[in-house]
């Protein structure tokens, strides 16, 4: 069956180094199954190339440029426009029949008010990983994985918005109050990136198992059978 994990956390935490040992935990303990990754960066990267061709004389900006060919979001309502093209591209990709992890990958302030962007039915079989890391920890780390031209996992962040909006708070929400639906406690795992990276990919490998264990053991989703009143119209021969 199809899969859907979130991995949620600051810029560097640590989501992208989660990410590769999943993927090679699931070569190596579960070589049927195929992975996916899916995450808001290249959305915004995308709305922000629009704004800066097509919008440039706009007053109301809403991303501005920094080095290394990044950019600051300024208005945070692209944050949910983001994080609902991402469900649209999530459920385009989804069959509950195929033995396939997608993943899902972006970073917030407010974990309750994003994933409330999601619907009822996306997020009631899911998965959660939430990657800590301390502020500071994640900003040298963003600082050392600059690449030109940025990628996916190495784009630039700034300071300023890594101070200003993830520095303040994050919110965690209550999987059981908080949301629009209720998530059962063994869907929702914290790991910190604090340690050995070697502990780090051990707790994390951990996690993966568990999850396919456990999705392995529910039962299949239901197949819709067509009705045979319209499946036979459809098989009868046309004459023309």
């Amino acid at each position: 069956m199809s899969v859907k994990l979130f991995i949620l956390g600051h810029p560097g935490s640590g989501k992208s180094t989660a990410y590769r040992q999943i993927k090679d935990s699931l070569e190596q303990h579960f070589p049927d199954w195929s992975i996916v990754r899916y995450d808001d960066y290249q959305i915004l990267q995308i709305m922000f190339l629009y704004e800066k061709l097509f919008c440039a004389h706009h007053k109301d900006k809403q991303f501005s440029k920094t080095e290394h060919d990044g950019f600051d979001v300024l208005d945070f309502t692209v944050l949910d426009q983001a994080l609902k093209s991402l469900e649209d591209q999530v459920r385009q990709r989804y069959n509950p029949l195929n033995d396939e992890l997608i993943v899902i990958e972006f970073a917030r302030d407010d974990y309750k008010h994003a994933l409330k962007q999601f619907s009822t039915t996306f997020l009631k079989d899911s998965y959660f990983l939430f990657i800590e890391a301390d502020i500071k920890t994640c900003i040298q780390r963003v600082k050392g994985r600059v690449t030109n031209p940025p990628t996916q996992d190495n784009h630039f962040v700034s300071e300023d918005i890594m101070i200003e909006y993830y520095g303040k708070y994050s919110v965690i929400p209550n999987f059981k109050s908080d949301l629009h639906v209720e998530i059962d406690k063994k869907r929702v795992k914290t790991i910190n990136s604090r340690g050995s990276l070697e502990a780090f990919n051990v707790k994390v490998e951990g996690y993966i198992k568990a999850i396919l264990d456990h999705a392995q053991a529910l039962p299949l989703p239901p197949v819709k059978v067509p009705d045979p009143k319209v499946l036979t119209r459809l098989l009868m021969p046309v004459h023309r």
